[in-house]
């Protein structure tokens, strides 16, 4: 969890990197029951969100 520094409210920032074989397995994440339940919390606390899907061969 990413708690922001007593009076630097909201200069914080997170980031999450995942490494996954192929589309298939992104989709099984997308509705994994753990990846599912975080995301009300999540919603909750992020203002901006930016994603960015990218292939490496």
């Amino acid at each position: 969890m990413i708690r922001p520094t007593p009076g630097m409210d909201g200069t914080q920032g997170g980031v999450l990197h995942r490494l996954l074989d192929d589309a298939q397995v992104l989709a099984l994440h997308q509705n994994h029951p753990d990846h599912v339940a975080i995301k009300p919390l999540m919603h909750a606390l992020v203002q901006k969100r930016r994603c960015m899907d990218s292939n490496v061969e």
